[in-house]
């Protein structure tokens, strides 16, 4: 399993955050990240 680093992790949170935010799913098929996994951090560091 791939460890990323917290700066990493907070750029994609705030991408999902932001008013025009990207999509879960988007940021999935762009990064290969599981939405599991991106829900994950939004709940823990979001």
């Amino acid at each position: 399993m791939p460890h990323y680093s917290q700066e990493f992790k907070e750029k994609l949170i705030r991408e999902m955050m932001s008013p025009a935010g990207r999509r879960v799913s988007e940021i999935h098929r762009d990064t290969g990240i599981s939405e599991n996994t991106l829900y994950s951090w939004k709940n823990k560091y979001g």
